[in-house]
């Protein structure tokens, strides 16, 4: 009850600020197809940069992020967490998000493709630079 009258007052604030903001994919033997709507979709809500850590082995999605225009990371270390580190460390941006390849946008209020709620993983911020 005591959460419950203050969350009743509760309003999104609403204005043009925008935080530019770096969508992580790891990325191991995606379907081609799935792995390229992901992609398309991603750059479509006005994503500052989408890097993709690609296993080296997988020269199909290497190929289609390559040709989509992401960045590109090919490693040879096996494992989700060694990629998302080297996404990280790539990034640009100050706000960072990682997630699946799956076709949809990243939970923010300027989202323009619908998504399953189950598919995205919420991480972080790497260090801010110094």
């Amino acid at each position: 009850m005591v959460r419950q009258v203050p969350a009743t007052f509760y309003r999104p604030v609403v204005n043009d600020y925008r935080e530019p903001m770096t969508v992580v994919t790891p990325v191991y033997q995606e379907d081609p197809e799935l792995f390229r709507a992901a992609v398309v979709s991603w750059l479509a809500n006005d994503i500052e940069e989408v890097i993709c850590v690609i296993d080296y082995t997988d020269k199909r999605s290497i190929e289609i992020a390559r040709e989509l225009g992401t960045t590109v990371i090919v490693t040879d270390i096996p494992g989700k967490r060694d990629a998302l580190r080297r996404g990280w460390e790539a990034a640009s941006t100050s706000l960072s998000h990682w997630s699946t390849p799956t076709p949809c946008g990243p939970p923010t209020s300027r989202s323009k493709a619908p998504c399953p709620s189950s598919t995205h993983r919420s991480a972080p911020s790497p260090p801010a630079r110094t």
